[in-house]
């Protein structure tokens, strides 16, 4: 009996030891975020003067090396977190088309890309996040552009 007893104390122990030394890694490791560092980007999305009622914006990096960042855009707003650097913008909207037929019938929802590929395949839009810089990026889009 004496023989069990003592087992239990050692495993007790060696238990304790063990969640002792995960714990003091954890602290040592760091618990705290990881990862790059962001800062919260926001602005404002118009085309042809009106706000961009939904669609999404992606903030990829200008040296195509680090990641991308995107965000939805809802009434014409936007807001994303993003790293620093030179970034490539591309801006993406649908609306819905009215008119067209289903096989059925019915009338069909339809949807069209209605923001030219300049603003998204083809963007030349860019910005430059700068750690102690402008936060706010407005987007005033235009149909044609001139």
């Amino acid at each position: 009996m004496a023989k069990n007893l003592r087992y239990v104390d050692t495993l007790a122990v060696a238990m304790r030891s063990l969640w002792i030394r995960g714990a003091v890694l954890a602290v040592i490791s760091g618990c705290g975020p990881s990862g790059p560092v962001t800062y919260s980007i926001s602005g404002n999305v118009t085309f042809d003067g009106t706000p961009v009622e939904q669609g999404e914006i992606i903030f990829r990096a200008a040296d195509g090396a680090s990641g991308s960042w995107a965000s939805r855009i809802v009434e014409g707003k936007y807001r994303l977190e993003s790293t620093v650097g030179k970034k490539r913008v591309e801006i993406t909207a649908r609306r819905q088309v009215a008119g067209r037929i289903a096989d059925s019938g019915e009338p069909a929802i339809a949807t069209e890309m209605y923001v030219p590929d300049c603003y998204n395949r083809r963007s030349e839009l860019a910005v430059e996040i700068l750690e102690d810089g402008e936060r706010k990026f407005d987007f005033p889009l235009v149909s044609a552009k001139k």
